[in-house]
């Protein structure tokens, strides 16, 4: 008995003095000072950090690492985390060439002390654990498009990465749309079983902070070739922000220390600070320099440079909720910005001319803003008590009449032929015929409207963007809501209609008891 008790006090001995090495390195990589993998090993490289780190304090390092040093650190790190590091801020030419046309009363809201997205994060939790029963395969049914051949052993590393594309087994696939189907399926993953895929995330966050990218991404940029221009920085723009809205959400469940947790903040607010989309981007050449008309209500881009899509959409969800959830205006503020820039491409008629332009593609692509929309509104509503989806841009829309114009949309797609430019893009449709093909079925055929609905179907739809659904189609809500718990086949939907974020709006409501349920 008494061996089995020494041996249990060394086995704790041991797990306490790795957790403090460990403790002790992620401070030192943070602060600058290498000390190698954070594996809990008291090695070389260590040692040569708290000594280079004693160094610049002009002290000396008794190479004894214990609660002294860390003490140390510790005191360091609330320095740092407290100083303001110079970055050149981002510009935004598209928000600056608009500003004063797109105005909107959210660029004076002001992050507050107290806030919390969630404020029962457990009972929030407990949703989750007791409702999501089944499993939907990330790699079937609304997947089965967005997965093709994609190899999910390396989606991780991608991510982490930012330039890489091993998850793609054929090579047929970017960066851009890899890290694209790789993200559905991370936040499948997830929202099948929270504390196993939450596993993803937190390494992905991990890593960015290791390598340093997110921090400074448009530093790292200026290394790559002009070839990865016409991907990455739409790549960086829509997964850095999705990853920091599910880390404002659920950032509880990635148990995370605190020093690391500020080190994630810090990231992200450098992230939302500094990166400027814009001039990567432009080293494509000329073309890609034209930025879209704001001002415009029947014809927004130019061509297929995407300065007002829906990576508007993401950063903008991204910075509101990060910025809100971890008190940081500048987060706020860069969200707003995108806020207002994705607002104004909803034209006159309600259409969202940013993607409306895309012919055969158009109607998928223009399904991408109600979940983020949706989020929004769930911030703006519980923090400034904002009626989001109800508030008009400057052609006077708002984004609920947006919503139900894409319905209108989606059943009669020959009312915005007039819009689509000659754009005829066969990856987007699954029957075969190109644009003029579909168009002359459509006049002879009307009722062939869901050939057109190659990412788009009605359970998404609704189910994406309750509060919406809610309010423009109550009937058809109430349905599809009764229906799909009775079954519980509102699983099979938790991710297609949230843009890869992890976050599936309907289930967030439901588990806030915005919704009622019936069983």
């Amino acid at each position: 008995m008494k061996y089995i008790f020494a041996l249990a006090l060394s086995m704790f001995a041991t797990t306490a003095i790795s957790g403090t090495i460990e403790e002790a390195q992620r401070m030192l990589n943070v602060l600058g000072y290498n000390a190698g993998p954070v594996d809990g090993l008291y090695g070389k490289k260590t040692k040569d950090a708290l000594s280079d780190f004693y160094e610049s304090q002009n002290k000396q390092f008794d190479n004894k690492l214990d609660q002294n040093e860390l003490t140390d650190l510790e005191n360091a790190s609330k320095v740092y985390f407290s100083s303001k590091l110079k970055r050149k801020k981002s510009k935004h030419l598209q928000h600056a060439n608009y500003s004063r046309h797109i105005a909107t009363p959210y660029r004076d809201l002001k992050v507050y002390e107290n806030f919390r997205l969630i404020d029962d994060f457990n009972s929030f939790m407990k949703f989750h654990y007791d409702n999501l029963k089944g499993e939907m395969p990330d790699h079937q049914g609304v997947f089965n498009y967005r997965a093709q051949s994609i190899d999910f052993e390396f989606c991780v590393p991608d991510f982490i990465s930012t330039t890489s594309n091993n998850s793609s087994r054929s090579g047929a696939h970017e960066i851009q749309n890899v890290t694209a189907y790789c993200g559905n399926m991370i936040s499948q993953r997830f929202l099948n079983n929270p504390n196993k895929g939450i596993e993803n995330y937190r390494k992905i966050l991990l890593g960015w902070l290791k390598n340093g990218i997110i921090e400074n991404p448009n530093v790292f940029g200026k290394k790559l070739s002009n070839s990865l221009m016409n991907q990455w920085p739409y790549a960086i723009s829509s997964n850095v922000p999705n990853i920091l809205t599910h880390y404002a959400l659920y950032h509880k469940l990635y148990g995370l220390d605190q020093f690391t947790h500020q080190s994630v903040i810090r990231m992200g607010e450098a992230f939302f600070e500094s990166w400027d989309y814009y001039p990567l981007l432009t080293r494509n050449g000329t073309y890609f320099r034209r930025v879209c008309n704001l001002k415009s209500s029947i014809k927004v881009v130019v061509g297929t440079n995407d300065h007002c899509g829906s990576f508007n959409a993401r950063m903008a969800t991204g910075g509101i909720y990060f910025g809100l959830e971890f008190k940081n205006q500048i987060a706020f503020d860069t969200g707003v910005r995108h806020l207002e820039v994705m607002l104004a491409t909803f034209n006159k008629d309600a259409i969202y001319m940013a993607q409306m332009n895309r012919g055969i593609c158009a109607i998928g692509y223009m399904k991408q803003f109600p979940p983020h929309f949706e989020l929004i509104h769930h911030a703006f509503q519980k923090a400034f008590g904002i009626d989001f989806i109800n508030t008009k841009n400057i052609n006077g829309i708002t984004p609920s009449v947006a919503y139900a114009k894409l319905w209108e949309i989606a059943h009669d797609p020959l009312q915005v032929v007039k819009y689509w430019n000659g754009f005829d893009q066969m990856n987007c449709t699954s029957n075969g015929k190109n644009m003029n093909m579909m168009i002359a079925q459509l006049k002879k055929y009307p009722n062939s409207y869901r050939d057109f609905w190659n990412g788009f179907n009605l359970e998404d739809y609704v189910l994406s963007s309750p509060t919406f659904a809610r309010q423009k189609f109550p009937k058809k809500w109430k349905t599809l809501h009764n229906s799909k718990l009775k079954d519980g086949s509102y699983q099979s939907w938790t991710v297609s209609g949230n843009d890869f974020m992890g976050i599936n709006p309907y289930l967030l409501q439901l588990a806030l008891g915005n919704i009622e349920i019936r069983r």
